[in-house]
């Protein structure tokens, strides 16, 4: 029985890293360094030196079995504060995924915190609006043992919020990784054994870009197309 090479979790778009042919020992180490420090020069991401939470993440990703994920060494977080001067906040830790024969591609933990960091939502659940407005019911029902009264409309306020947040952290994410120079890939395939074949939607791009008559050959050169 085969399977994918690549098999999306979060990340909802292929940014895969192919290994050159020459490659030397330390090729992975230098591609996450470069890709990081882009990250955060560019991007707003901050740096991650708290190596137990990486290793917590990792410990729980649910494809790391098949599809090993190691965390980057950064992350990018927005905040929404409520009306009562609480402040929620999201989180996205980028990931460098192992292809189940070769390669990698970019993936990422998210997750939403709750004020106080008492209830915390993970992965797929942050796209979920049940499982949203469960997690801003709890914290707010949680709270008003303490004297803090949200009504029903503040609690869809702030699930829209934190959906706008997670929004917000994924435009960041495929930002960087366009930036970052790295092909993205579509599915076109895959059979009924589960193997799956993928083309490279960069390579199509820049070659209708190459083929543009409008670009004189300066440009082509500029570019990197000649």
């Amino acid at each position: 029985m085969g399977a994918p090479n690549f098999a999306l979790r979060n990340a909802k778009r292929y940014f895969i890293i192919e290994e050159p042919e020459d490659a030397d020992y330390w090729f992975w180490n230098d591609a996450k360094e470069d890709i990081t420090n882009i990250a955060v020069d560019k991007h707003g991401f901050q740096w991650l030196e708290n190596d137990d939470l990486r290793k917590e993440i990792e410990r729980g990703d649910s494809l790391s079995r098949s599809y090993c994920a190691e965390t980057l060494q950064c992350y990018v977080e927005q905040e929404y504060k409520d009306k009562l001067g609480n402040t929620w906040r999201a989180m996205l830790v980028p990931m460098l995924r192992s292809g189940y024969y070769t390669g990698a591609w970019l993936d990422f933990y998210i997750s939403l915190h709750s004020p106080d960091e008492t209830y915390t939502l993970i992965g797929q659940d942050v796209y979920e609006t049940k499982y949203v407005g469960a997690f801003v019911e709890d914290y707010c029902e949680w709270d008003s043992q303490y004297g803090d009264y949200y009504t029903t409309d503040d609690m869809v306020t702030i699930g829209l919020q934190l959906t706008r947040l997670v929004e917000q952290l994924e435009s960041t994410f495929y930002e960087w990784a366009e930036d970052c120079g790295i092909d993205e890939y579509a599915k076109v395939w895959q059979g009924s054994n589960g193997e799956a074949g993928y083309t490279n939607l960069s390579e199509i791009k820049r070659k209708a870009e190459m083929d543009d008559p409008r670009l004189t050959d300066k440009q082509k050169k500029e570019l990197g197309y000649e």
